[in-house]
């Protein structure tokens, strides 16, 4: 009844804890069935109605409380789903998925990848499908696919266990210490040896004095509507004290509400010519510069492969470019009006 309960309580802490329901379905499965071979059916459905009742009777005192505003949450998450089906294909997510995991390291996937096609365990390989449909359809992002290392780990334990079954036990140890040094010697490589170097030979270029420059240049000092979406220019707009906003919804309609309010918008460069500029543009907000440095450069940079790689590794981009939006002012808004 406890671990029913558990189960039940994980999404009231934290609601991406729903991506782990099919691995723990999945143990649960397993548990009946030795269960079943040991006791009978009798003695694995009373586990099954035990478990259940855990988890009815902890969601109905976790929910009594909150009723109204769980199911108004129940429905931006059913519309928010919608849209992100509507909107990408699995494609398009599974691009963007690849896209979060390129500076991490590939050896848990492709050991976890070799693991599902030796052992073949099947309804691991059905829970970790699951897991990742859950992550895609919720607009995945580097710190939601944390939820997927466990089913990673245990994938990966399939490729050990095929190895000790072919009763090698000096194979085993040596691939196993192969793969454990692999690990290791990324894992210090990139926090420890990489991403210093960079950090160090940037330290010029990444000083925060060039944003709080560039932004006092191009908007200055007071109480503005600034809505930021690189999250960089965060410490730079309070130290000029604008009011920042940086959206964290994905409604077309939330945002249309929010844009009409903003004085001025600061964006990515890849975001040029992008709905997200249109819909800049509907709200009365115009591209007025382009912020710390030219893209030219930055395409040039990209088009080094290995210093293209090396960055993305490493996590180090220099800052910009930017693009800066701002309202058109009003005669009224001239003598002491306000816009917004």
């Amino acid at each position: 009844m406890l671990a029913g309960g558990l189960a039940a309580a994980a999404p009231f802490v934290w609601p991406s804890a729903v991506i782990l329901y099919p691995l723990v379905l999945l143990e649960l499965v397993y548990l009946l069935h030795k269960v079943k071979e040991v006791e009978g059916w009798k003695e694995a459905c009373s586990y099954l109605l035990v478990f259940a009742a855990g988890g009815i009777v902890f969601t109905a005192l976790l929910l009594g409380p909150v009723w109204q505003q769980f199911l108004w949450l129940l429905d931006n998450l059913q519309g928010d789903v919608g849209r992100t089906v509507a909107k990408k294909s699995f494609v398009d997510s599974l691009l963007g998925s690849v896209q979060v995991f390129r500076g991490t390291s590939p050896i848990l996937p492709l050991l976890a990848l070799v693991g599902a096609v030796f052992r073949r365990e099947g309804g691991l390989i059905v829970a970790t499908v699951g897991a990742v449909v859950i992550v895609l359809l919720t607009s995945p992002y580097s710190h939601r696919f944390v939820y997927l290392l466990p089913y990673l780990l245990v994938l990966s334990a399939g490729f050990y266990q095929h190895l000790a079954e072919q009763g090698s036990v000096k194979n085993h140890r040596r691939v196993g210490t192969i793969i454990l040094m692999g690990l290791l010697a990324w894992s210090v490589g990139l926090t420890l040896v990489l991403r210093p170097v960079l950090a160090w030979g940037q330290k010029e270029a990444r000083s925060p004095d060039i944003l709080l420059e560039a932004a006092e240049t191009s908007i200055g000092a007071g109480a503005h509507h600034v809505l930021v979406d690189p999250w960089e220019f965060y410490y730079a707009g309070r130290a000029l004290g604008w009011k920042i906003y940086r959206p964290h919804i994905s409604y077309d309609i939330d945002r249309e509400k929010l844009l009409v309010r903003m004085d001025y918008a600061i964006l990515p460069y890849d975001k040029k010519d992008t709905p997200y500029t249109e819909q800049l543009e509907k709200a009365g907000l115009r591209y007025k510069d382009t912020l710390l440095g030219e893209q030219d450069q930055r395409e040039e940079d990209e088009d080094n492969a290995m210093l293209s790689f090396i960055r993305r590794r490493g996590g180090a981009q220099p800052y910009g470019p930017y693009l800066l939006y701002a309202r058109e002012r009003t005669k009224k808004d001239e003598v002491g009006y306000t816009c917004c």
